[in-house]
């Protein structure tokens, strides 16, 4: 992929001839540091393509560089990315691989918007009553405390169908663990007490505990 991704870069832009291929996380990579023509350029792999984007600013941001051209073989993925895109400033260049060469991906149309769901019964309910700020994103209802998840809506099965359920914690690791170490905890119970931490480690001057982040 490195040979490949040199030939296309050079192909549309002047790349310093001693700018090594990197293999990254998502595919490789090249950082070109030339004063003028900085950039990162990033061949996307085929595996979870819809992740270059994110790939590649993390190493621009890594590099200090701000130029970002991104290319992809999945037509669909590049046309997302380069949505996403228009969202940055300065925004990342997203191409296409057209047989040798590259082309320009044409943004997707935007997602069209949609009413939120109500929210569970009860849910509301519980947020107040443990002080967190229940919220709808992406579909699903969420509970936060100074910014962090702490809680959250999900669909599960049961006998009689599909119902509502809930998963208390921060993270998806915390939320696991949670469930099968405090189980037995009424759902407020289990909801204060992650508020409540959340609250005495999230705040200026707390350190290196991961929730002041």
């Amino acid at each position: 992929m490195g040979i490949r991704l040199r030939g296309l870069a050079t192909g549309v832009a002047d790349v310093a001839p001693a700018v090594e291929t990197i293999n990254v996380a998502g595919g490789v990579a090249m950082v070109d540091p030339t004063p003028g023509r900085a950039c990162v350029w990033f061949l996307a792999s085929d595996d979870h393509p819809e992740r270059a984007l994110g790939h590649v600013l993390l190493l621009s941001a890594r590099h200090g560089i701000t130029g970002v051209a991104v290319c992809f073989d999945d037509a669909a993925a590049a046309s997302v990315a380069a949505r996403r895109a228009t969202a940055l400033e300065p925004s990342p260049l997203v191409w296409v691989v057209d047989g040798r060469s590259l082309r320009r991906a044409e943004p997707a149309p935007a997602l069209p918007l949609s009413d939120p769901p109500e929210a569970p019964e009860g849910f509301i309910a519980l947020c107040v009553g443990a002080g967190v700020e229940p919220v709808v994103e992406h579909g699903i209802w969420r509970g936060e405390v100074l910014g962090l998840e702490v809680v959250r809506t999900t669909v599960v099965g049961t006998e009689a169908g599909m119902g509502a359920g809930i998963e208390v914690g921060v993270g998806r690791f915390d939320r696991e663990a949670g469930a099968i170490l405090h189980g037995d905890l009424p759902p407020t119970a289990a909801l204060s007490s992650a508020a409540d931490l959340v609250r005495r480690e999230r705040h200026a001057g707390a350190g290196a505990h991961p929730l002041a982040g």
